[in-house]
């Protein structure tokens, strides 16, 4: 008679049961690989939220994850890693509108869970800006620069966004590495735990 045997756990993901992170898209750092989407109109340009999984390949570099352009050569709100590997958010347009980049060096090999929360309609100027880093907001800057109030992204207008290069220019800072769960929502302000959680069993942000 066959009798069943239990199979052996094999690492934290299986011994929690927690989401295994598949179904990434590669980006080759080396050649123009992107992706792009054209609101048919612009939407809410003073609220959003973006969300995703990265992991990068290379260090040292610029790499862009995700952004848009006003309409113009000058104008563009982005987000990405600094050749320095510092994580921002900024918008640019003849000079900057509003830049968060955090001071701590990023050089993680594995996979970082990355939110980014716009809100210019909230009074408070720190709350118009998150970033949260593994579920964790971070609040050590090295650039700072608030939106001013009820103001504008480039974000949700009606021109071409990008993941994975420059907003304006193709052969600049090429995203090199993968991206998974990539998510922009449109109208809401929203803290990581819409995105993941802390495992209970490993203390870690899946």
């Amino acid at each position: 008679m066959s009798r069943l045997i239990p199979a052996p756990i094999i690492g934290q993901s299986a011994a929690s049961g927690a989401q295994v992170i598949d179904g990434s898209l590669k980006f080759d750092g080396s050649k123009p690989d992107y992706l792009t989407r054209t609101p048919g109109s612009a939407s809410n340009r003073k609220t959003w939220t973006w969300s995703a999984w990265v992991k990068r390949d290379n260090f040292g570099q610029r790499h862009n994850l995700f952004g848009a352009a006003n309409g113009d050569d000058s104008g563009n709100c982005y987000i990405e890693y600094r050749s320095t590997d510092r994580f921002q958010l900024e918008e640019y347009n003849t000079g900057i509108d509003f830049i968060r980049t955090l001071d701590q060096v990023t050089r993680d090999t594995g996979w970082i869970h990355w939110v980014v929360v716009y809100d210019s309609t909230q009074s408070a100027d720190n709350d118009k800006q998150k970033i949260y880093k593994n579920g964790v907001l971070q609040t050590d800057t090295s650039a700072l620069t608030h939106p001013s109030l009820n103001e504008d992204s480039a974000i949700n207008n009606n021109q071409e966004h990008r993941i994975g290069v420059f907003p304006v220019d193709i052969s600049s800072a090429n995203f090199d590495g993968a991206m998974t769960q990539v998510y922009l929502i449109d109208g809401a302000a929203l803290g990581p735990s819409y995105f993941g959680f802390t495992d209970p069993l490993t203390g870690t942000w899946r």
